[in-house]
This record gives structure tokens, sequence and C-alpha cells, in this order.
């Protein structure tokens, strides 16, 4: 097979990575902020408004993150699909910053005719060490399963009976 199967709990070297003003700005406005009513959103899509200091999107942080360079195999790059992705942040992510990306690959499930890589990865800001988000994502690999792994855990998502525990409206 081409999995390459001794990834799985090893960490991959770190990689640094950087990212200005203007990338934020640019995901923010690629992703459709400002769209609707430029002026409601103006601290995701300028950088120079008075009175009105630059945010960052969380969801950016999956952007700097990145897939990095995991080589889960020698499969073709038309076999990998991208399946699931959450991001956690623990604070706002700066609008410049340079930062160490640590990634790990956490499984490698059998789903009969394909695999599915699990990887989480964090991002630390290069200066503090501080943990500034934490990534998972999940890559479908189709036509690498039927190695007789684990199928890995299914689990249906219901609709919480409570309200929600909180809510941001742009």
């Amino acid at each position: 097979m081409a999995m390459n199967f001794d990834l799985v709990g090893q960490p991959l070297d770190p990689i640094e990575v950087s990212w200005s003003s203007k990338d934020a700005l640019l995901y923010a406005l690629g992703v459709g902020a400002g769209s609707v009513d430029p002026l409601a959103e103006l601290s995701f899509t300028t950088e120079n408004t008075r009175g009105v200091p630059q945010q960052v999107l969380p969801t950016f942080a999956v952007s700097v993150v990145g897939g990095g360079d995991v080589r889960l195999g020698d499969f073709g790059p038309g076999q990998l699909l991208h399946g699931a992705q959450t991001v956690e942040t623990f604070g706002a992510l700066p609008p410049d910053g340079t930062g160490v990306v640590r990634t790990c690959v956490t499984a490698i499930h059998d789903k009969g005719s394909a695999a599915v890589a699990m990887l989480q990865s964090t991002l630390e800001d290069r200066a503090s060490g501080t943990i500034l988000a934490r990534t998972e994502s999940s890559a479908y690999i189709r036509g690498e399963g039927g190695f007789g792994g684990s199928r890995g855990e299914t689990e249906r998502w219901a609709t919480p009976d409570r309200p929600a525990d909180q809510v941001v409206e742009y």
C-alpha cells in the first residue's frame, strides 16, 4: 500500500509560518466580509480606518496552519480529498505575526475503498510560545483503504436540545 502508517502518533517537523495584515484582510474579503454592508465589517476589511482597529476572522487560522508538508503516502494528488475541519482559537489572532506550526497524524482509518487520515496542528506564537490556535482535519484518500485497520468512530451529529452557548453576528 502507498500509505505511510509510520507517521501515526509521531510529531512532524515544526514549520515556521508568517502572515501579514494584508493576508488577513485578503482572507476576510475572500470569504465575503463586508459584502452585505461594507461599513459593518470595516475591522476585518481595512487596516487604516480611524478608530477601528483591525481584527482577524478566527477561521483565518486554518489558512495560516495550512496542510504543511505532510507526506501521507505516494498516491497521486487526485486521490486526496479534504474531509473535515475544525478550528479552535485561544484569543484574538494578531493581524500579522510569525508562528510555529506543529502537526501530528493522529490516526489513519480504513474505510474499505479509502483511507482517512486524521491530523491535528497547533499554531504557536514564535516569540512567546503561546498557543494561538488548534486545528483538526481529515484527509480522505481514495483507493487507499482495505488494509484491515480500524474504521474509526462514526458519530452522528444532532442539534443540541438547548440554546446556543454563544451567538456572534457580523
